[in-house]
Order: structure tokens, then C-alpha cells, then sequence
């Protein structure tokens, strides 16, 4: 179990240090989610690429698609929430229904990182478009 969050957190330093784009949102769309790992179990669960989908859009507002049917589903249920980028010294976190849920680690035209490594249970979510 030590090991996997050993894994997790070189995984996502060795991602911190790509660059990330430089933009005020750059979320919109849609993000696939294709991972998740972390927590107290240590789970590294892979999700089938269109079965949990965020879909940013450009009013804010984040709304889940969860059609995943198997163990391990650590999305939100299908659901809409506001969201918003809030920049800090430590990076860019983001805010859902003005709660934090995690920082973003890599964000490029294609792959979206999601940390929330701070917290002992926390997870690592990896999108891609």
C-alpha cells in the first residue's frame, strides 16, 4: 500500500515538471477520465476512455457524465457543478460548488492531471481529451 503512494507521488512529481499552458481556463471540453489512484486502499483503477466524462463548459459550469459500472468508481455520479481555476503561489487548484477538490498538476491540449495528493486519502486523476 506504501509503495503504490511512493508510485503516486514520483508519478506526479516527474508530471509537475512539464510545462503546463499558460491560460486563464483552457479547461473547456471534454475530459475523459482514464484513471484514478490513491486513496486509503492505494486502488489504481483504469476507466474505459467515454464512460466518465467532464465536460467544462465556457460558463463555468462542470457537468459529469458517470455511465461506469464497474468496482471502483471514485467519480462524482452524473451531476453539474460551477467551477472555477483559483491561481496560488503552489499552482492552479480547482474549485467545485466553491469546494476545493484539487490541483492541477498538468494541464495540455490533450492530458489533464488532477492532484489531490495534499490530503492521506486523497486521489490522482488523469483525463485526456
Amino acid at each position: 500500500m506504501k509503495l503504490n503512494h511512493v508510485f503516486l507521488g514520483l508519478f506526479l512529481i516527474i508530471l509537475s515538471g512539464c510545462c503546463k499552458e499558460e491560460t486563464q481556463n483552457g479547461l473547456e471540453g471534454k475530459w475523459f477520465l482514464i484513471n484514478a489512484s490513491g486513496g486509503i486502499a492505494g486502488i489504481s483503477q483504469d476507466y474505459p476512455k467515454g464512460q466518465i466524462i467532464w465536460n467544462f463548459d465556457d460558463d463555468d459550469q462542470l457537468n459529469i457524465t458517470n455511465n461506469f459500472t464497474g468496482n471502483w468508481n471514485v467519480s462524482f455520479p452524473s451531476q453539474v457543478f460551477s467551477y472555477q481555476i483559483k491561481e496560488t503561489v503552489e499552482g492552479d487548484e480547482l474549485i467545485l460548488d466553491n469546494e476545493y477538490f484539487g490541483n492541477i498538476v498538468i494541464q495540455k491540449e490533450d492530458t489533464l492531471l488532477i492532484s489531490q495528493t495534499q490530503f492521506a486519502d486523497g486521489f490522482g486523476f488523469i483525463f485526456v481529451k
